[in-house]
Formats: structure tokens, C-alpha cells, sequence
């Protein structure tokens, strides 16, 4: 039990999930607009950052600073979000609606910025860290625009906490399955290439991880309505993830040592009679 409540996944999931009550509790018994933003921080936070958690100790040995995954999943989010919504607005200013295909495109494209300046410095290096990274940028993209999302939920219930917490369970639980899978898969094959080729050029395999991430987000956002082909999708999506983290914890797990052979013993001498 000791070592099951020493994950730091688990005990950040169980204390913002008692925060999470504890404040929507307050905001519903004493109908304070004040406590609102809190409400729509903590639903659409915690269960990115409890995956990027989860995620983590799963790859031991990737030695990557708590800074650089702070940076990947805020300003990877924030900047990545931003962006996303300037080129969605120009697409559909231009056609007059957003083919989900473009929307799967310019969203993975945007989410991978901030890894690729680590990418480009060298730093820091492995698969592992290139998963992380991923993970961190495209849950952090996932945070901010659920709570764009609840936000935009909350105005339209007339500010009623019941439709936006909905919302945030259901876009929460999805998370994992989308965002940070798809992001987290480029990035890892993007790293696992440059240390398996040495060439910081991406290669073919990375262009097909690329293709595949931005097929499976289209098919999600198309296929909305259907909660069936919904989670197969989702389901794709992390276990292609889960096989590349499986693939680099076998890579970065440390060598046993042989085990000396034993000295032979020696023979006792024969003195003559």
C-alpha cells in the first residue's frame, strides 16, 4: 500500500480530485461567479498533468528537467492553442468552414513547436525524452482549450456548473487518448530516428508517425457523435503510444552483469612417498 500511495501520479490525482470537489462544492452552495474560474482550471488540469505524470515514471532513466516539461505543457499549450485558432479562423475564413482533415493538420502541427526547440538545441537526448516532451506539449494543448471550451459551455448554460462540468469530465477522460498520445508518438519516433540514424533530418518514419497522428485527430473530431468509433480511435491512438514507451523502456533498462565464472579450484599436490 506504502508503494502504491508513493506514485506521484496517484496522489496528484487523489488531491486535485479532492480539491476539485471541495470547490465545486463551495461554488454551487454559495453561488460565487468568483470561485468559477478555479472550477474550469482544476477540471481541465488535472488530468493532463496526472498523465504526464503517469507517463513519466513510466520511462525511467529520460533524465529530463521538471522545467522542460513545464515548459512543453505551458507554453507549448498556450502558444500551440493561440496559433491553432488563428490558422482555423484563416481556413475558415477562406472555404467558409474547417475541413476536420485541416483541423487534425494545422493542431498536431502547432502542438509540436515548443519539442521541436529542444529537438533542435540536442538536448535533452533518447526516445524517452523525445515521448515525454511530446506528451507534455500536446496535454498541456488539451488543458488550455478544455477550459477554452468550458468557458464558452458556461456562458451558454447561464453560468449552471451542471452542462460545463459534463463537458470537462467527458473532454478530460478523452484527453489521454488524443493530445498527448498523438503528439507524444511524433515526438518519440522523432527522437528514437535522430538516435537510431544519428541525422537530424526527419526521416520517412517520422513523416508516416505524423500521418497517422493527424489521420487518427481527424477521424476523431469527425466521428464525434459516435461514442463507439470515438473509442476505438482513442484506444489506437494509446496503445500505439504504450508500444513505443514499452519499446524504449526495453532500450534504456541497464545491462545484468555476467557473473564471474567461478576460479577453478586447485589441485592438491602430490608429495612422493
Amino acid at each position: 500500500m506504502t508503494r502504491v500511495l508513493g506514485r506521484i501520479w496517484l496522489r496528484l490525482l487523489l488531491g486535485g480530485v479532492a480539491v476539485y470537489a471541495v470547490v465545486t462544492v463551495a461554488a454551487l452552495r454559495t453561488e460565487n461567479p468568483k470561485l468559477l474560474p478555479s472550477v474550469l482550471f482544476l477540471g481541465a488540469f488535472i488530468a493532463p498533468v496526472v498523465f504526464v505524470a503517469w507517463i513519466a515514471e513510466r520511462l525511467p532513466g529520460s533524465e529530463i528537467p521538471v522545467t522542460a516539461l513545464a515548459t512543453c505543457f505551458l507554453v507549448g499549450g498556450l502558444l500551440g492553442t493561440a496559433m491553432a485558432s488563428v490558422l482555423e479562423y484563416r481556413v475558415f475564413r477562406d472555404l467558409g468552414r474547417v475541413p476536420m482533415g485541416f483541423v487534425g493538420l494545422i493542431e498536431e502541427t502547432v502542438k509540436l513547436i515548443v519539442p521541436l526547440v529542444f529537438y533542435v538545441r540536442g538536448r535533452p537526448r533518447g526516445t524517452a525524452a523525445g515521448v515525454l516532451l511530446g506528451v507534455a506539449s500536446g496535454m498541456g494543448f488539451a488543458a488550455f482549450e478544455t477550459m477554452g471550451y468550458g468557458l464558452v459551455e458556461l456562458r451558454d448554460a447561464a453560468f449552471g456548473l451542471g452542462p460545463t462540468e459534463e463537458l470537462l469530465l467527458s473532454r478530460s477522460a478523452a484527453a489521454p487518448f488524443g493530445h498527448g498520445a498523438w503528439t507524444g508518438l511524433v515526438c518519440g519516433m522523432l527522437w528514437r530516428e535522430r538516435e537510431r540514424t544519428g541525422r537530424t533530418v526527419p526521416g520517412p518514419r517520422v513523416a508516416l508517425a505524423f500521418a497517422v497522428a493527424v489521420v487518427l485527430h481527424a477521424q476523431y473530431d469527425d466521428w464525434a457523435e459516435n461514442a463507439v468509433l470515438v473509442s476505438l480511435v482513442g484506444l489506437a491512438s494509446l496503445a500505439l503510444l504504450l508500444v513505443l514507451s514499452r519499446d524504449v523502456r526495453r532500450r534504456t533498462r541497464p545491462a545484468t552483469p555476467a557473473r564471474p565464472e567461478p576460479a577453478p579450484r586447485p589441485r592438491p599436490s602430490r608429495t612422493p612417498p
